[in-house]
């Protein structure tokens, strides 16, 4: 927490944002088969900790000089799948409003985001959905129910969250989005 501490320090000081750019790029990657190794654990800290603080990041991979086996739906050969699985998660790609949280649970694949919504925007919030995660589809839950209407975005694997107009609730009040896993039926 030191580093991310220092960045936060420092851009409170100078302003302006911050990027977690440049880590990544060994040998012994995050493996989604192995949740208990080193560098899994290592690498759900640290993008649970970007979660946290609302913080950016970019992974330096080199998995293009390694040959991977067994390749996963929507992985070609050579890609190292087990990582791609660690890392992809969903976020929020714009928010509507003044975020408040954001939360990503890899064990039950449980997303939360928390925002004020800003109903002078009129672009959607749009959140990632990551196809790895959701393979059956995803269920969506907003509290207070009825605050806010989500559809699909326009393009694959986003949705859309709009404030719903019929809602009579206060409007700068926190609005929390859940996506999980789709329920068996």
């Amino acid at each position: 927490p030191a580093v991310f501490n220092a960045v936060d320090e420092t851009t409170t000081r100078i302003g302006g944002g911050s990027m977690m750019t440049e880590f990544g790029g060994t040998y012994f990657s995050p493996d989604a088969s192995n949740p208990e190794s080193r560098a899994t654990e290592e690498m759900e800290w640290i993008l649970d900790e970007c979660d946290s603080r609302l913080e950016s990041w970019s992974f330096w991979d080199i998995a293009h000089f390694f040959a991977y086996p067994d390749p996963q739906p929507g992985c070609s050969q050579g890609d190292d799948c087990a990582s791609f699985k660690i890392m992809s998660r969903p976020y929020a790609q714009a928010i509507a409003g003044e975020p408040i949280s954001m939360r990503f649970d890899s064990t039950s694949a449980e997303f939360t985001l928390a925002m004020a919504p800003d109903l002078t925007i009129s672009a959607p919030t749009e959140v990632f959905i990551p196809p790895f995660r959701y393979p059956t589809g995803f269920d969506v839950t907003i509290d207070p129910p009825n605050a806010m209407e989500w559809a699909a975005c326009d393009r694959p694997n986003a949705i859309c969250v709009t404030p719903n107009p019929s809602f009579d609730g206060d409007a700068a009040s926190q609005v929390t989005l859940s996506v999980v896993p789709k329920s068996a039926a």
